[in-house]
């Protein structure tokens, strides 16, 4: 099994095995606003339920979550009513992977961890680009993490994303954030 997990950051689309019939392409959350649903064979909606429940956009709306239940394998946190066909994560298969198998920090590295689980071949990263905001702090770290567990197992692992495997280093400076200019990531 080859795996193809995709996200947001459209310039890093280009080399994604569209067509390639020995390839699954995993999406998430709200993705099918840029990509048809037709494209994908899996779905990841891994927000929690509750306060984030439609709520600026955290969580898709149940009536997307059901039609997207409706055409392909949609992963959520657990069973909920009203999706009877979501299929929820297999958390716990996941977290017996490595003495470390609760170290996630959003979708990817959940994604990347299911393939794992699931004894992939091969797993692309395509569209991934933490630079641009809107992720923990610690979403590339624990990618990264699960990614490096992926290689350790022989799998192989190409990465078409922006921040992935790159060096960040900590910025001293004395400007005051809001009032100087300051930017949060200098990019050299």
């Amino acid at each position: 099994m080859k795996v193809c997990i995709i996200g947001f950051s459209s310039p890093y689309w280009r080399g994604i095995p569209w067509r390639d019939k020995t390839w699954e392409r995993w999406g998430m959350n709200g993705l099918y606003r840029s990509l048809p649903v037709k494209y994908f064979d899996r779905w990841f909606e891994l927000h929690a339920k509750g306060k984030a429940w439609g709520q600026r956009g955290w969580r898709e709306p149940q009536a997307d979550l059901v039609e997207l239940s409706e055409q392909l394998t949609l992963y959520l946190t657990d069973h909920e009513r009203g999706i009877p066909l979501g299929v929820p994560y297999p958390l716990h298969d996941v977290e017996r992977l490595t003495p470390h198998g609760s170290y996630h920090a959003g979708t990817f590295d959940y994604e990347v961890a299911l393939a794992i689980l699931e004894g992939a071949t091969d797993i692309m990263v395509a569209g991934v680009d933490f630079s641009t905001g809107g992720e923990p702090l610690s979403a590339r770290p624990c990618l990264e993490y699960w990614l490096g567990v992926a290689e350790g197992r022989g799998i192989k692992v190409t990465v078409q994303s922006g921040d992935i495997f790159r060096i960040f280093r900590l910025l001293r400076t004395d400007e005051q954030y809001g009032f100087d200019p300051f930017r949060l990531v200098e990019d050299r």
